[in-house]
């Protein structure tokens, strides 16, 4: 007869709180991975929502401005200012969309070359830098071929900050060499050739004192006369705008800026040209 040994009370105990143990530590990971994917998914699915209203916001933006230059571009009075704000409250959130006409800024696929290298070098370029985007943007014209904010942006990305410092006084879209008198910055008064100082001065003496009736929108602005004449100096307004919509949703801002084309085409109030 074969003898069984007898087991311990304290020998299955021990199993089984060793058991119990390892069951404890696989459900508090579980747990814990479960609540780390959820509030991941939780966080993703709030940043995916805000990017959306966002995007929303920015098309609301763009689309109330082109329907206000629409409604305006005949009636609305001459003004010196060179930007315009318009706001708009709807329930995803607020926006503050800033409308300002291509003619202020020079076209670097038509300015000659030694404007495009003072343009060049006053956001920072080096010489070498700067003569070989002048043979690249030199290509591309003599080629039919377009230059692209894109372009741009890969060009100058060896130089920290030129683009973001290029992108407000330039334009890729005017097709003249031309720019407004009363809607130019200073610093691209200072780009045009022999522009005296003394003219430069009373260009923004004249838009400082200039009354404005109606400054919503810039665009009568061909009606306005200026006491300086120069071959790139030219009151005619572009069909293009830059719109730029900064939204508010909450706590989160953010910046957008699209250059938009006004159209007559019907059934089409403006063309999407280009998001900056």
């Amino acid at each position: 007869m074969i003898k069984r040994r007898p087991v311990s009370v304290r020998s299955t105990n021990g199993f089984a709180l060793l058991t119990a143990v390892w069951i404890a530590a696989i459900l508090a990971m579980l747990t814990v991975g479960l609540a780390s994917q959820y509030s991941a998914n939780t966080e993703a699915t709030r940043l995916d929502m805000l990017r959306l209203k966002h995007n929303f916001l920015h098309q609301a933006g763009i689309r109330h401005a082109a329907l206000t230059l629409a409604s305006n571009r005949v009636a609305v009075a001459p003004t010196g200012t060179p930007a315009h704000i318009l706001n708009l409250n709807l329930r995803a959130g607020s926006v503050m969309i800033e409308v300002e006409n291509e003619a202020a800024r020079l076209d670097l696929r038509y300015v000659a070359d030694d404007v495009l290298v003072a343009i060049l070098s006053e956001v920072g370029l080096d010489s070498a830098s700067t003569a070989t985007i002048v043979q690249r943007v030199q290509a591309l014209v003599q080629q039919g071929k377009p230059l692209t904010y894109r372009l741009l942006r890969e060009w100058l990305e060896s130089t920290p900050g030129a683009y973001q410092r290029l992108i407000p006084n330039v334009s890729l879209h005017n097709g003249v060499a031309t720019v407004h008198p009363q809607l130019a910055s200073e610093m691209v008064l200072s780009w045009l050739p022999n522009l005296a100082v003394a003219d430069r001065q009373r260009l923004l003496l004249e838009r400082q004192q200039q009354s404005l009736v109606d400054a919503r929108i810039p665009n009568s602005l061909a009606l306005v006369s200026t006491p300086v004449h120069h071959t790139m100096l030219d009151t005619r307004l572009s069909a293009y705008y830059r719109i730029t919509v900064t939204s508010k949703v909450g706590s989160a801002t953010r910046v957008s800026s699209e250059v938009i084309k006004m159209t007559n085409a019907e059934g089409r109030l403006y063309d999407s040209v280009a998001r900056l």
